[in-house]
């Protein structure tokens, strides 16, 4: 009797604590305006600066005032590639509407300092990525979990394709040549640093070949998340010392 009443305590506990923390990220922030001076002159600051992060939005629900922030934030810093992940697409489905958030809150910046520009791209059965060599502004794009398998699915299908029209042979087939396949599908380079947030520990089939040496770092959510936490975790990327194997 005396252990079930500690456990159901225990229990209660945890889920205020839980509950809690849930809705403290939530909380906007208000007074952490960042200009793009600022962040710029932050990023200068970094060892290294990754040439794509990947934002992986693995929450209920969606702050998309909060996601545009991560955004330009990212844009300001210098970032050139920016993919925002959720598993069931609903950002891809709501891409006007986050476009819109995210055109709206640049204007607010100094309209005097001239804005990098971010072009959206969304990919799908019917519409490639394409020239993001040629880019002049920052790329964004929207993914799920779609994305990722129908990349290596078509990438499949064609090698198979070539090794049954005896174009190649199955011993011919290596890393490098798939991973040509799938930069002419998906046409932007491997993601540098993903930041992940919620509290699921795993990626859930964000690019699963293109991970293999990407830098991944946590945080709890990303309602209300303001620019030092932010800058705080892409800092922490500039100090890792990243050593492949041979």
């Amino acid at each position: 009797m005396f252990e079930t009443v500690i456990l159901r305590i225990v229990h209660y506990f945890l889920t205020v604590s839980t509950f809690l923390s849930s809705w403290f990220y939530r909380i906007p922030s208000l007074f952490h305006k960042k200009s793009d001076f600022g962040v710029r002159s932050d990023a200068r600051d970094l060892e290294k600066l990754p040439l794509h992060i990947g934002l992986l939005v693995l929450e209920d629900e969606f702050s998309y005032k909060d996601i545009a922030n991560l955004i330009l934030w990212s844009a300001a810093m210098g970032i050139s590639y920016i993919s925002v992940y959720d598993v069931n697409g609903v950002l891809k489905r709501n891409s006007k509407l986050l476009y819109d958030i995210v055109v709206q809150q640049q204007k607010c910046e100094d309209a005097a300092k001239p804005k990098k520009e971010i072009h959206l791209h969304i990919v799908s059965e019917d519409k490639e990525v394409s020239g993001y060599k040629h880019s002049a502004g920052t790329e964004l794009y929207l993914l799920s979990i779609e994305d990722g398998r129908k990349n290596i699915i078509s990438t499949a299908q064609h090698l198979c394709r070539q090794v049954a029209a005896r174009e190649m042979r199955p011993s011919d087939i290596c890393p490098n040549q798939i991973d040509a396949l799938l930069q002419d599908h998906f046409n932007c380079p491997d993601p540098d640093l993903v930041i992940k947030f919620g509290d699921v520990d795993a990626v859930l089939g964000f690019l699963p070949w293109q991970l293999r040496l990407t830098e991944i770092l946590s945080l709890p959510s990303h309602w209300g998340l303001d620019y030092k936490s932010f800058r705080s975790t892409v800092y922490k990327y500039g100090y890792i010392q990243q050593r492949f194997g041979t």
